[in-house]
Parts: C-alpha cells; sequence; structure tokens
C-alpha cells in the first residue's frame, strides 16, 4: 500500500501511526528489502495524545465506561488518530491526507480538482449498508456537530481515505468539546459519546460538517468514477487472493507473504486481463472474519462484486 502511494502520487512525507510492536517490524522491513516509500516517519499509536492531552490509548479505552459500543476499543481509537494526527505530528502541513491501510491504490484517481482544491473519491455504495449503523452515524452527526448529515445519491461518504483540513478541524473539535465536558480534550469527549450513540464515522461526520460550515471544501469524485471498480473482501494472507498471488510469483502455497508493488501490479495486471476483468480503482482488504460470516442481504457491493469474496 505505502509504495502504490508513492507510486502514484508521490508524497512529501508518509507518517504511519501503528502499535508500538509493528513499529519496530515496519522499520526494520523498509530498511531490511529497500522499499519505495519516499521520506516515511512511524509513529507509536500507544502515547501519541499524551503530548498534547496526557491520555494514552488505554485511557481513552478505559473512557468508553461500561457502555455498549458496536466495536472494540481500537475501532473508535484510529478514527481519533486520523482526526488528531495535528496533535502529534510536528511539521504536518495545513491540509493531509489520511489513508487507511487496508486499502491499495491499483488506478489513481485525481487527489486535487481542477481549482487545486483537495478531493477524495466515494468508494463505497449505498446498497445494503447495514441500516443500524447508518442511523446511528446519522444521529451522531445531527446530535453532536449539529448538523445535517451530506448524502450522495448512489456513494456513502466512508471512503477509506480523505483530505482533512487544520483550521476546519479545529473548529470541528470545539463543536465536540461543546457538546461533551467543557473541560475535557475533545478526544475524551469524543470517546464518550459512544455511550449514547454506540458508535460514530470519522469520515461522514468530517464531511457533514464540511457541508454545512465550509462547502467550497467538501470536493469528491462520483461513486461511478471510481467506485464503481473498486473491489472489498476478506483476505488475511490465506485468502483466495493470496493465494492467486502466490501462485503467479511461484512461492510456496504456504510461504510467507509480502509482494513489493510492482509484483502486485504485474499479478493484477496478467490476472485481470485473463479473466476479460476491468481493472480496479482499489483493492480493500478485510482482515475482521466477520466478513466471512455475512449474510448475502448486508454484503456490501463492492464484496458482492470481487471474485475474491470467501466463498
Amino acid at each position: 500500500m505505502l509504495e502504490a502511494l508513492r507510486a502514484h502520487h508521490a508524497p512529501r512525507h508518509t507518517h504511519v501511526i501503528t502499535p508500538a510492536a509493528g513499529a519496530d517490524l515496519l522499520r526494520d522491513a523498509i530498511a531490511r528489502d529497500g522499499w519505495d516509500v519516499g521520506p516515511l516517519t512511524v509513529h507509536p499509536e500507544e502515547d501519541f495524545f499524551v503530548p498534547a492531552f496526557g491520555l494514552t490509548k488505554q485511557d481513552l479505552a478505559d473512557a468508553l465506561d461500561g457502555s455498549l459500543p458496536l466495536y472494540p476499543p481500537g475501532w473508535y481509537f484510529q478514527q481519533l488518530l486520523k482526526l488528531g494526527a495535528h496533535e502529534g505530528i510536528r511539521g504536518l502541513g495545513d491540509e493531509y491526507l489520511v489513508w487507511d491501510a487496508d486499502l491499495l491504490l491499483v488506478e489513481p484517481w485525481p487527489l486535487f480538482d481542477a481549482d487545486g482544491t483537495p478531493a477524495f473519491a466515494l468508494l463505497q455504495h449505498k446498497a445494503h449498508v447495514p441500516a443500524s449503523n447508518h442511523d446511528r452515524w446519522a444521529a451522531w452527526i445531527r446530535d453532536v456537530l449539529d448538523v445535517e448529515p451530506v448524502t450522495d445519491p448512489v456513494g456513502t461518504f466512508v471512503p477509506h481515505h480523505m483530505w482533512f483540513h487544520r483550521v476546519l478541524l479545529r473548529r470541528f473539535k470545539q463543536r465536540i468539546t461543546r457538546h461533551g465536558r467543557k473541560a475535557d480534550a475533545w478526544p475524551l469527549c469524543m470517546i464518550r459519546s459512544v455511550g449514547r450513540h454506540g458508535t460514530f464515522s470519522e469520515y461522514w461526520s468530517y464531511a457533514s460538517w464540511l457541508n454545512t460550515h465550509a462547502p467550497q471544501s467538501l470536493r469528491y469524485h462520483a461513486y461511478g468514477d471510481y467506485g464503481s471498480t473498486t473491489e472489498r473482501f476478506f483476505e488475511d494472507g490465506t485468502g483466495r487472493f493470496a493465494s492467486a498471488v502466490r501462485d503467479h510469483l511461484g512461492l510456496d502455497p504456504h510461504a510467507a507473504l509480502s509482494p513489493t508493488w510492482p509484483e502486485l501490479d504485474a499479478f493484477i495486471a496478467h490476472d485481470y486481463a485473463a479473466h476479460d476483468a476491468p481493472r480496479p480503482s482499489s483493492l480493500a482488504f478485510e482482515r475482521d472474519d466477520r466478513h466471512v460470516k455475512k449474510g448475502d442481504d448486508w454484503t456490501l457491493l463492492e464484496e458482492k462484486r470481487s471474485r475474491w469474496r470467501p466463498r
């Protein structure tokens, strides 16, 4: 994923926030294997908010305080990291692009509109998104932000990547603290909101805030432009996609798999052409086994279209 972003968009500097154990592994792998990732800094996540707020990852997990969240604490925490990147990364520009680590960019889309305004792509169709999740996210936006959730006729605003702006984020966070306990830092206020709503969506909430308070900054490509070819499927290194990559590379079926972007790019070009399939804009890998157990009525359209989906 890092190499693909480097190949397609050449970011000035990439920051990876990950658990401390993974941080050392990532640094070692980049140095050992010579990954072409450009300038890159790795940040352990456990103490990311300590300098700014004195809050550890465990502190924020504890703030769930017996509520009934829909997801494990880490799922909420990773959203706070995206919104709070400025709090722990010195020298981060006024505008920065967040990219989820499970999203592999294959056929790139423009990251800026014709006038130079940052833009993202809608990659998830509205069909089969669980209504309970959608309704809870929308209720959070209305209650906490006091704005109406932004909608699109086809896609959702959960694109697994998004541009954020420092000044607009500051106002967004100020609204969160006004809704919560004003003496508390915004990450604490946000995590405590789970007690009432069960969940929140960092991407949809920020897009909705922009739509109301800075609509000129909300630029995106329609779902039909790039989302209509993206695919999403379960893959933990033992799935159908990984098996096909191993076979293509001539590896043992049980060998560890860590392909470079050029190797994956060549595999995708060969495999999709052989199946007379359109080259995907992106591939999104899910490691949670709940994606293996999904019923057909709540399997996302991006999963339904993929032949890599477990059967």
